[in-house]
């Protein structure tokens, strides 16, 4: 599988930048049961302007508390369901659901389920 980011990548080049399925794990290890875990998609160029992500939740589990952050975040639900909560409220969100925010607001994901793991793919982008 490969993956292509395209423009303003590393040394001024604009064309399209091929990066194998070589996802670094950036919180936890993806082996690891009862942690959550993120795999980085993007070409981890230096100007970029969006973080894209790949999430897994193990069951049971969710962000510690709700954040908030600068920019604007789209999450899509790859596998299993996730409970975002956005500014205190809960949207059940199952397989094709997706959220497109303002990031601003404390948001949190959450998943209900007590065996299955949840994936999901979330892009972040930088204000």
């Amino acid at each position: 599988m490969c993956v292509l980011s395209v423009g303003g990548v590393e040394g001024g080049s604009c064309g399209p930048q091929a990066w194998a399925a070589h996802r670094p794990n950036l919180a936890g290890d993806g082996a690891l049961v009862g942690r959550i875990h993120k795999s980085l998609l993007g070409y981890p160029h230096k100007n970029r302007r969006m973080d894209p992500f790949v999430v897994g939740l193990p069951g049971n589990n969710s962000q510690r508390s709700a954040m908030a952050h600068e920019g604007e975040e789209f999450l899509y639900v790859l596998e299993g369901r996730v409970d975002f909560e956005y500014d205190g409220e809960i949207h059940h969100l199952e397989v094709g659901d997706n959220a497109y925010f303002d990031a601003t607001h404390k948001h949190r994901v959450i998943n209900p389920d007590a065996e299955i793991e949840a994936q999901e793919t979330c892009v972040f982008s930088k204000a």
